[in-house]
């Protein structure tokens, strides 16, 4: 009855060892296969429990297994949140650094609104250095004007405007009046009859 307890506990304890350690006592014993079939001899392993037994009941330990070479996988040095141009920043600004925010916006895409208008609202004219429009709601004069605007020509009740349009990704040239509106996607030009009110 103890033989039989002291076997069964050999057993279970084989049978809720890690994977690791049963596979080093299976790949311990050299795998015999014939030239008729390519399946492993299930005799070695019925030995390397058999040995493992026996050296339980006789109360000596059992013989150290060669340990198989084992695989080892790097771990995952990623990131689920960040980019790979965010996780260049967080390393500079934790190394003390400060980071260049052109480099942080090079990976956001632009997205392109889809009512796209000029609106003229006025004009003052005094002479071709001294002038100021009112356009998309922005004061402009010689010294400032907007990114969009690769060209302006400014008269005393109308203005030439050569335009670049992110949606259509081209320049466009128009002749507008105060108070006209231009849809860009539309193509179509009409006066702002709501006084820009909408």
């Amino acid at each position: 009855m103890m033989r039989a307890t002291s076997s069964l506990l050999v057993l279970l304890a084989l049978f809720f060892a890690p994977p690791a350690l049963a596979q080093d006592v299976i790949s311990a014993q050299p795998a015999v296969e014939s030239s008729a079939s390519a399946q492993p001899d299930t005799t070695a392993q019925s030995d390397a429990v058999g040995v493992a037994v026996d050296a339980a009941e006789a109360g000596q330990p059992a013989a150290e297994p060669v340990a198989a070479p084992a695989t080892v996988k790097t771990p995952f040095r990623g990131t689920l949140l960040f980019s790979g141009v965010e996780i260049a920043a967080l390393r500079e600004a934790a190394a003390g650094r400060r980071s260049n925010e052109a480099f942080l916006d090079a990976e956001k895409t632009e997205l392109i609104p889809v009512d796209r208008k000029i609106k003229l609202s006025g004009i003052y004219y005094k002479d071709d250095a001294t002038w100021i429009v009112w356009l998309n709601g922005y004061k402009l004069h010689p010294s400032y004007l907007l990114k969009e605007i690769h060209r302006i020509d400014v008269k005393k009740d109308e203005i030439f405007l050569s335009w670049y349009d992110i949606g259509l990704n081209d320049v466009i040239n128009i002749k507008m009046r105060p108070h006209q509106v231009y849809d860009i996607v539309t193509g179509i030009l009409y006066n702002d009859t709501a006084g820009g009110s909408q």
